[in-house]
């Protein structure tokens, strides 16, 4: 009997189709996610986060200034806001070392899009830029407030017109409950009247059905998506 052919992992595919389409929306994440792995750093070194009093702080924050040179990445050149201690100087671990994890780190970018960010992942970043002991706590709360930027994106207002919209699904491996398994992203992909491309959202299901079809157009409908 033959056996039914097997989805392919489209992972790279997905992560390509990401990176064409929404270039704006990703350089502004990842500009957020280097400002998130700096302020970590920052407290790391002050011994206090922003505006906290507390026993052993030996430094303050005293502003920021834009690096001179563009950071030179995956997704295009970005210019970076470094902070600035009150006393002595500070320069960036993850710009000393950003040629080493830009991929790994635009990766991580992209997959926080349609899975979240993986905490793993993050973690394995931080000790790439030698920030080996990092509290996982501290990690956690840096994916959190990744995660939170890429929610504003996914539920915004869809109120531009299209022309055309695209419907489609790519099957990748996603981490669930411990385990690796194979699943349906749905995707949205919309034509501008300007010329434009956008995604317009993405939708994790475990398979291509009626059911997950359906939820996902209704979720495109309440944010603003309306027939012509």
């Amino acid at each position: 009997m033959a056996q039914p052919k097997r989805k392919k992992d489209n992972y790279e595919e997905l992560v390509k189709l990401i990176r064409q389409i929404s270039p704006v929306n990703l350089q502004r994440l990842l500009e957020f996610a280097i400002g998130e792995f700096m302020e970590v750093e920052l407290d790391e070194k002050i011994g206090a986060k922003s505006y906290e009093r507390r026993e052993g702080r030996n430094n303050y924050r005293n502003g920021y200034r834009v690096r001179k040179e563009p950071l030179k990445t995956g997704l295009g050149d970005l210019w970076i806001k470094i902070p600035k201690l009150r006393a002595g100087s500070y320069y960036p671990s993850i710009l000393e070392h950003y040629n080493r994890i830009d991929r790994a780190l635009v990766t991580v970018i992209c997959e926080a899009y349609y899975a979240g960010v993986s905490t793993r992942k993050m973690e394995d970043i931080f000790h790439q830029i030698g920030m080996a002991n990092i509290d996982r706590n501290v990690v956690s709360r840096c994916a959190q407030e990744i995660d939170e930027q890429v929610k504003k994106w996914k539920e915004r207002t869809l109120d531009d017109n299209y022309v055309y919209i695209w419907l489609d699904a790519v099957y990748t491996r996603v981490r669930e409950e411990g385990a690796v398994v194979s699943t349906a992203v749905l995707i949205a992909t919309a034509l501008r009247e300007d010329g434009h491309r956008d995604i317009l959202g993405f939708h994790l299901g475990n398979k291509e059905s009626f059911y997950n079809w359906k939820v996902f157009l209704q979720s495109l409908k309440e944010r603003g998506l309306q027939h012509s």
